[in-house]
């Protein structure tokens, strides 16, 4: 009768109620006994009251009703279960199930599979409760039957209850009669009875050694060898249900009645420490884990864990209801190992599990149970402490505080407060240098432990009121540090007060810590949101460390820990830093996420260092010297829910604790090696032609010409980490790229292929885990049709080459008829060609318009018939067409145009359309071109009117594709032109557009000329004009300056003279009334001779100074070579512009006063001179002080260099190029025309065959410098 899971599940939850104390019984007595005899390091055995992680893997829909029979893990990965309602398959990602079908012999024979076996070729084995054996191929989903009436192979029974292959490949089916050897293609069967008179049914057979079976059942165990089956009395006494082996040569069996050891002889005996009331209970089968321990499925009791080497029971594990990672039911029907040490526990009613036995030496969990008295009293475990005494404490959120002794369990709790107040969320825990245990709450305050009366003593510390206290340090001089929910603060020695530290602003933190370290140099680091603080230990005050004012990674820091040197490891919610030196005074964040290559994952915050120096979180593990990160968690058999930042701690003997909303993970790190999963791809079904065939292993498949298609499912080995794997493949010679594989289908699939041969290529890798997955590469050749095959084309071929023979003969025949013609119109065409040839580069020897025009209406007529002729040019804008040449009959038309819009126009059609036009009968074809026909007349130059023509050409001409005109020809009579015609009127027309260009450019180049002449001649004019403008503004320079020079002599002499002028009229008075005395004629003398004295000097300045001036200021058309003291000649310019430079505040000097004779034209240089010295005057100082301009000269290399220099303002490097520029200034406000350097220029190049140049820097000044050569200024002119 079919069972609802719901029926098995409540029976069993009902059965669970009544032997709730017994089980509760036998684990106390399981942790009494404790560890005797068991030398591991597990923490399963070390701590017994610690827990498993029992993954649950159900699947209701396709193991109905939670029931599993039996099972194994098949060579390829797949997981294989046997249960009450078919076979289920598993392969990482998903279950599906073979069933029963009426009619159907490729279903299995019946629902209710017992026992299941694999033979090396891949075939699966089932035996089945009432309806014999199947054989199973995963490749191709083939099924065969077996039973008592088919042939040859013929079962002794139907009824079947275990199936064995052995090493020879033999399959062994076990029944309610014995058992049944077939051969291994399972064709023959062999009958082998039970001996003397045993009766019972074979539950499990066994193969100890080559060439010998045990087979066993209610019947103890019966040794078939040599075809001779023999009882074994040592064990017939027991109801036996499965045997293994252990690796000491002692056998385990499990019976009905308890488990057993067997040494093969005759000494059977129980293990040690075993419950008297185990051996009274149902073992239905055991497996030899990868570490040596025994784990036995019993129905009722759950699974038992002996270790082999001493024989002794190690622990009992149960459902427990309030751990819901805990086995699901206690029936148990099989435990399978997979190849990869991993556990699938089968029950009978609970589904399917699985434990990663790689973990449980390491690995163990402490949870709340109803069952026993020694768990967590609350599996929200908030805080975790270890005690210097080697015991445990921890915190929860809702249940107080639970002491542990690791050997024994929970020793005490604490619920309540010294004053009778129920002790609620604890969230920190610490033990001081006293010995004293400190704990956190949420909302209580800060509490003093007194673990021996189970009471916590409420603190009145003042500052910790209304606080949450987060986090709990002992630090090393024996006070404590807090972290609550608004700052951190330092416990004072006699524990009366706890002030926050403010930040570096002497502001409040005001932030929730997350974490508290003290390092080896004392100093307090305080993690938060707000980044990193470090208090020194005779500071005041925190540093602060964050992403604005260091290279730390986040703000947000989760956690930290030493490095075992001098630094921390410091994680945050993005990333993971380093800190070298944790005393530098700056210290130096060094990003370890990326350095280490760890990409997005990241250590968790709880970070604990073991020996070998790995970094391990409640979810990671980071070993450094590999840079690599591993993630653990359910997979890996640890499962504490969510973990509580801040809940961690660590014992002396390197024991790390993590808690959880779902207890507490302890880890025994030592020996620990992260996992590498190693795998490979296969093929998991194979679809040729839309139908399922035999997966193919060592063939290739052929793709038969019909089904150029197929389809695969792939998959990597592994029933763990399946849907963490990414997939991608192609199909080398159809594919270059590689393509993501959906990974949840893992189809790939391929149409049309073309014939040929391909290569299938599957890659993968793992996602969260470390590993290696090989790849999968499959040949593929994909047949031709009939059609696509070598002999074929070969066959089509010569049929063609035949066919290809026989025309070929026929058309050498029409060609040679027809290469005869061509030769003699070739020749006709040959000549004509010569000749339009001929005529084109007669066109182009012409240069004007005229006579271009006439050129080409003479040859043209000559070819045919031009009653009327024109050439019409297009405009420059391209508007009009405009004929400058028409002739009717040698007479001229006036010159006329026509608008391009005009497209009734057929010139104008010709010219848009670039097209060629021939008309036989205008009156018939005109419409073929514009349905509208322009009747405009044109007037001749003896003033008639042009007649209507009937033939017409009219042809483009053309120059590089672009349409520059039309030549027109007009015939009065019908049928004047040809196609030939138009052929030759073409090829002249590119001629003629070439001449016409020609002539055109020509007479445009002699327009432009005759422009340039007039344009060149006003330039010579302006520029005349202006040099002379530029030497008058010079000379004014000089003017001004020796009119201000003068005028200062002249005034005093002029004032001398007025005033010996009076005293002489006075004199002259004095004379004519004879009133003159000695006296005043004296006083006369007197003043005549001082205003001589004072006269004489200002006069003879007054001549120097004009001297000067003409001398500076001759013409410059003087060209007279004479010989000239250079210093002299500097001192007279510097003379002639001290008014100027000294009405600016500018000194002038000459730097070089080394004698220096040169020959040269004095007027020349004394103009370029004066030209540098009042350009530098007028541009090159604004509002400076210390304002000079310097002159030098020296002789290099047979050069004099002049040079003028100032210190004014500079000239940018954007006009420094154009100084030298006529009519460029800076000045023009000013009335500058910016001729002057230009004059000087020339002056210099053309008079003296010199160089002038220009050096400039902003706001350091300018420095003109004139190199003239030495070859001619040397050497004195010949008299």
């Amino acid at each position: 009768m079919k069972r609802k899971p719901v029926h098995i599940r409540s029976f069993a939850w009902m059965k669970s109620r009544y032997v709730n104390i017994v089980l509760t019984a036998m684990l106390r007595f399981t942790l009494a006994v404790g560890v005797l005899g068991y030398a591991s390091a597990s923490p399963l055995v070390h701590y017994p009251f610690s827990q498993p992680v029992f993954q649950n893997i159900d699947d209701e829909e396709q193991i109905i009703n939670g029931v599993v029979t039996s099972g194994l893990v098949s060579q390829n990965g797949v997981l294989w279960l046997t249960t009450q309602s078919g076979l289920v398959e598993y392969d990482g990602y998903h279950f599906s199930r073979y069933k029963h079908k009426k009619d159907d012999l490729n279903s299995l024979p019946g629902m209710y599979i017992f026992s299941i076996a694999e033979q090396h070729n891949g075939l699966i084995w089932l035996a089945t409760r009432s309806n014999g054996l199947a054989s199973l191929n995963p490749k191709n989903g083939k099924i065969t039957r077996i039973n008592t009436t088919t042939l040859p192979a013929k079962l002794s029974s139907d009824s079947l209850r275990s199936v064995f292959v052995d090493s020879q490949q033999a399959v062994w089916v076990g029944h309610d009669k014995g058992v049944n050897k077939l051969d291994p293609t399972g064709k023959t069967s062999q009958q082998y009875p039970l001996p003397h008179n045993l009766k019972g049914v074979t539950y499990s057979i066994f193969e100890p050694s080559p060439n010998v079976i045990w087979i066993s059942g209610t019947y103890g165990i019966v040794e078939i060898k040599n075809n001779i089956a023999q009882p074994i009395e040592a064990v017939a006494h027991l109801n036996v249900r499965d045997i293994i082996a252990d690796n000491q040569g002692n056998y385990w069996i499990s019976t009905h009645r308890g488990m057993w050891i067997w040494d093969g002889k005759t000494r059977v005996t129980a293990p040690k420490n075993i419950p008297p009331a185990a051996q009274k209970s149902y073992f239905r089968n055991a497996v030899l884990a990868d570490d040596g321990t025994i784990w036995a499925s019993n129905y009722g009791k759950g699974i038992w864990l002996f270790d082999a080497d001493s024989q002794t029971f190690l622990r009992q594990f149960v459902h427990d209801p309030s751990n819901i990672s805990s086995l699901t039911f206690n029936d148990l029907g099989k435990i399978i190992k997979g190849p990869d040490n991993s556990l699938w526990v089968g029950s009978w009613g609970g589904g399917l599990q699985r434990l990663d036995l790689n973990s449980t030496g390491h690995f163990a969990h402490i949870r709340h149970s109803l069952m026993t008295d020694i768990g967590l009293s609350n599996g929200n475990i908030r805080a975790v402490a270890t005690l210097d005494n080697g015991h445990w404490v921890f915190g929860s959120k809702n249940g107080g505080i639970d002491v542990f002794d690791p050997s024994k369990g929970k020793i005490a709790h604490i619920s309540h407060t010294s004053t009778g107040e129920e002790l609620t969320s604890v969230i920190s825990l610490t033990q001081d240098s006293n010995g004293r245990v400190w704990a956190g709450t949420h909302a209580q305050g800060l509490m003093l432990l007194d673990i021996p009366n189970n009471v916590a003593v409420a603190q009145n510390i003042e500052g910790l009121q209304s606080v949450s206290l987060f986090r709990l340090l002992a630090m090393r001089d024996g006070r404590i540090a807090v972290g609550a929910n608004r700052g951190a603060c330092v416990i004072d020695a006699d524990l009366t007060r706890c002030d926050f530290i403010n930040k570096p602003d002497n502001q409040p933190l005001l932030d929730s810590i997350t974490n508290l370290y003290e390092d080896k140099f004392g100093n307090l680091w305080v993690a938060c949101h707000l980044g990193l603080f470090r208090l020194k230990p005779s500071a005041t005050l925190f540093e602060q460390f964050s992403a604005h004012n260091s290279n730390i990674s986040n703000n947000y820091v989760l956690g930290m820990i030493t490095n075992k040197k001098d630094g921390l490891y410091v994680i945050t919610s993005t990333g993971f830093d380093e800190i070298l030196d944790a005393n530098a005074d700056n210290p130096q964040f060094l990003d370890r996420q990326h350095t280490m290559n760890l990409g997005a994952a990241k250590p968790g915050g709880n970070a604990l260092v073991d020996k070998s120096g790995r970094l391990w979180s409640g979810a990671t593990i980071l070993e450094f010297d590999k840079r690599k990160l591993h993630q653990y968690g359910a997979d890996e058999g640890a499962d504490i829910g969510t973990a509580w930042l801040g809940s961690f701690a660590q014992s002396h003997n390197n024991t790390m604790l993590f808690g959880g909303t779902r207890g507490v993970l302890v880890v025994e790190p030592n020996g620990y090696e992260a996992p590498v999963h190693n795998s490979k791809i296969v093929i998991r079904k194979w679809l040729q032609g839309g139908k399922t065939v035999t997966v193919p292993t060592n063939t290739v498949p052929i793709l038969e010409s019909n089904g150029r298609a197929f389809s695969a499912q792939i998959a990597a080995i592994d029933l763990v980490y399946a849907k963490h794997i990414t997939y991608e493949y192609r199909l080398d010679g159809l594919d270059t790229e590689w393509q993501t594989l959906d990974e949840n289908s893992r189809w790939i699939s391929f149409t049309n292929l073309t014939p040929g041969r391909y290569q299938l290529e599957v890659r993968a890798k793992y996602n969260v885990v470390s590993g290696n997955i090989a790849p999968l590469t499959l040949p593929i050749r994909v047949m031709p049709a009939f059609w696509q095959t070598q002999w074929f084309k070969l066959l089509v071929a010569l049929s063609i080459i035949l066919l290809i023979s026989a025309l070929f003969k026929w058309r050498i025949d029409i060609v040679k008829a027809r290469a005869k013609y061509l030769e003699t119109l070739v020749g006709q065409r040959t000549q004509e060609l010569a000749a339009i040839n001929k005529i084109g580069r007669q066109f182009t020897s012409h240069l004007t318009l005229d006579e271009v025009f006439h050129d080409i209406y003479e040859h043209m007529a000559g070819i045919a018939c031009a009653d009327t002729f024109g050439i019409g040019l297009i405009d420059s804008d391209r508007e009009h067409l405009i004929f400058e040449f028409a002739t009717e009959q040698g007479v001229r038309f006036d010159t006329y145009k026509r608008s391009l819009d005009n497209r009734g126009q057929l010139a104008v059609h010709c010219a848009i359309k670039n097209q060629s036009i021939l008309i036989s009968n205008y009156d018939q074809q005109f419409d073929l071109y514009h349905p509208n026909p322009d009747s405009a007349k044109h007037t001749l130059s003896n003033g008639q009117t042009g007649a209507q023509a009937v033939s017409m050409i009219y042809v483009p001409m053309s120059i590089q594709k672009q349409v520059i005109g039309v030549i027109g020809m007009q015939s009065f009579r019908e049928n004047s032109y040809s196609k030939n015609d138009i052929t030759i009127l073409e090829t002249l027309a590119s001629y003629a557009a070439i001449a016409l260009a020609n002539a055109k450019s020509h007479q445009n180049l002699i327009e432009v000329h005759d422009q340039l002449k007039v344009s060149v001649d006003q330039l010579k004019a302006t520029q005349e004009k202006l040099v002379m403008q530029e030497k008058m503004a010079s000379l004014g320079h000089l003017v001004a300056g020796v009119a201000h020079q003068v005028n200062t002599p002249l005034g005093i002499s002029m004032t001398a003279l007025s005033t010996l002028d009076e005293s002489f009229k006075a004199l002259e008075d004095d004379f004519n009334n004879n009133q003159l005395k000695r006296q005043t004629l004296e006083g006369f003398i007197d003043r005549y001779q001082q205003a001589h004295a004072l006269m004489t000097p200002n006069l003879h300045k007054t001549a120097e100074l004009i001297q000067q001036f003409k001398q500076v200021a001759a013409s410059s058309n003087d060209t007279q070579v004479s010989h000239i003291n250079l210093p002299e000649l500097c001192n007279q310019v510097i003379a002639v512009a001290a008014t100027q430079a000294k009405s600016q505040n500018v000194t002038l000097c000459l730097d070089t006063q080394t004698p220096q004779v040169i020959y040269a034209n004095t007027n020349s240089l004394n103009q370029v001179l004066l030209i540098l010295i009042n350009n530098a005057l007028q541009h090159a100082f604004k509002s400076q002080s210390n304002k000079e301009i310097r002159l030098s000269y020296y002789i290099s290399d047979q050069r004099l260099i002049i040079r003028c220099q100032d210190n004014g303002q500079g000239i940018s490097p954007e006009r420094i190029d154009k100084i030298f520029d006529p009519f460029f200034t800076t000045s023009i406000e000013d009335g500058a025309i910016g001729l002057g350097l230009s004059i000087a220029y020339n002056i210099v190049h053309q008079h003296f065959n010199g160089t002038i140049k220009c050096f400039s820097e902003l706001n350091r000044g300018t420095l003109v410098e004139v190199t003239l050569p030495t070859d001619t200024l040397l050497q004195k002119p010949a008299s």
